[in-house]
């Protein structure tokens, strides 16, 4: 009975031992599955979080491209905008610069072609008056173009500060993205697309070429750079800033540059088309006869220097516009307002000459018959009146002197020369004794004296002539005697050696 009562407790508590056992087994597994369980939620939760962020982190993505674009695009209508104004605005002023040039030469032409016997006078006043309608041309030119520069730099200033405004849109973007690491690179790829872009529609390796060089090296520096994230985020929001501003500098250098290429192209041209219009045009005689005058005839070739001066001019301006520098281009205004300038002296002064030719011709007529009803006589050779232009570049060259041959009375023979002074202003009158009649010293001067006042008696004086019977040797010149050697070329430069 006790040994019964004795056993029944101990397999009761081995039973309960199991029974704890297992439960605290079981309790244990269901902690652990509860934990997995936890963990397996805590996982799809952070995932799930982190999808929900990398969504958000996109579409800010997404809204930053967008308003990039955007502000590009808005940029770029503005300025080509601008643009549009601004070449128009010049294109109407060069038109309205070359009708008031082709009036001005119209009204130069009109002057020269009343140009008479008052020639010497009116010529430096109608010079001043075409060079002070030019200047004041010029100076209304450049009034309008400055304030088309002064408009041009107001809508700058509100494109900048349409900018700003973006910008500052951008800036909390920018400070969005450079919390990621993994987006970074298609930030810079962007500032890079930017940089291409500006630089294929605008000049701005032109027109600023230090800021381009600083920002392509910079670019290159940024995409060799193992720097944070956050930083190169924050060099390529700099970057693209400083594109905008070197892209904005780039079109107003243009604008400025192209005020100075327009004026130098337009008066150019203006200048151009006068002297050739004036190489060859018809001048009245005081007679009312009209002839053609070939200016760079009469210039001796000067006049064909200057067009050519001229077309050189106009060769580099055509060449490469936008790499001609502005102050080379300042230059090239001055240098065609000193070409001008010549051109119309050598028009002037192939007219002048002009007239003293055609003066001398109707002096040595006047001498001749005046000595005529003296009783001197035209010496004659081969039936041919010797009466005619000197040799210079060619045979009786107009531009020369008029030389005539006459024998006197008592068997003298003389050759008188109606010439130009050393600048060409005006006709002397020089003569040359012939014979060899043996004269005593009195007798010599006596003839002289006597051949002066038989020339005065045409009406010219003498004053500023001179007789001469000898080259500067003391040698007699019998070439004076021989038309064929005064007709043929050379003839004047050989004389002006040899007579003293």
């Amino acid at each position: 009975m006790s040994a019964t009562f004795t056993a029944f407790p101990v397999a009761v508590l081995a039973g309960i031992g199991h029974v704890i056992t297992r439960n605290r087994r079981n309790r244990h597994n269901d902690f652990d599955s509860a934990l997995r369980r936890a963990e397996r939620n805590a996982e799809r939760m952070i995932e799930e979080n982190r999808r929900h962020m990398m969504e958000e982190f996109d579409m800010a993505v997404d809204y930053l491209s967008d308003e990039m674009a955007e502000m590009d695009r808005n940029h770029r209508e503005a300025m080509s905008d601008l643009s549009d104004r601004v070449y128009k605005d010049l294109a109407h002023q060069r038109q309205e610069f070359n009708r008031q040039m082709a009036e001005s030469d119209r009204r130069h032409r009109e002057d020269m072609d009343r140009l008479e016997d008052s020639i010497h006078k009116d010529m430096a006043k109608q010079k001043q008056e075409l060079v002070d309608r030019i200047e004041t041309r010029s100076r209304e030119l450049h009034d309008r173009i400055n304030n088309v520069t002064r408009v041009m730099e107001q809508n700058f200033k509100e494109q900048r500060q349409q900018i700003q405004r973006v910008n500052q849109r951008v800036n909390t973007l920018f400070e969005r993205i450079a919390q990621e690491e993994g987006r970074m690179q298609e930030v810079v790829d962007s500032t890079v697309k930017l940089f291409d872009a500006v630089s294929n529609r605008t000049p701005v390796e032109v027109f600023t070429p230090t800021q381009y060089q600083r920002i392509s090296a910079r670019l290159r520096d940024l995409a060799q750079s193992n720097d944070p994230a956050a930083s190169k985020i924050a060099v390529s929001r700099e970057l693209c800033y400083k594109i905008w501003e070197m892209e904005e500098d780039a079109i107003l250098a243009k604008a400025r540059h192209d005020e100075l290429y327009y004026l130098a192209d337009s008066r150019l041209s203006a200048v151009m088309e006068s002297a050739e219009a004036n190489r060859r045009f018809p001048v009245e005689a005081n007679d009312e006869e009209s002839y053609d005058l070939e200016t760079d005839f009469w210039t001796r070739g000067e006049y064909l220097k200057t067009l050519n001066e001229l077309s050189t001019l106009r060769s580099e301006l055509d060449s490469d516009p936008d790499r001609i520098p502005d102050s080379r281009l300042e230059e090239i205004c001055e240098q065609i307002s000193e070409l001008e300038t010549k051109t119309i002296g050598l028009v002037e002064e192939a007219i002048r000459r002009s007239f003293l030719s055609r003066r001398r011709l109707e002096m040595s007529v006047d001498i001749v018959q005046a000595l005529q009803n003296q009783g001197w006589q035209i010496k004659y050779e081969d039936g041919k009146a010797d009466i005619n232009y000197l040799g210079g570049e060619t045979e009786n060259d107009i531009r020369e002197s008029v030389y005539s041959i006459l024998t006197g009375p008592e068997d003298e023979e003389l050759t008188i020369i109606v010439g130009p002074n050393a600048d060409e202003t005006e006709n002397l009158i020089t003569f040359h004794r012939n014979d060899d009649r043996i004269l005593s010293p009195q007798q010599y001067e006596r003839s002289l004296d006597d051949i002066r006042k038989e020339i005065e008696q045409s009406g010219y004086v003498l004053s500023q002539g001179k007789c001469c019977n000898k080259d500067k040797d003391d040698n007699p010149i019998p070439e004076m005697r021989s038309p064929r050697f005064l007709d043929g070329k050379g003839a004047t430069k050989e004389l002006k050696q040899r007579m003293r």
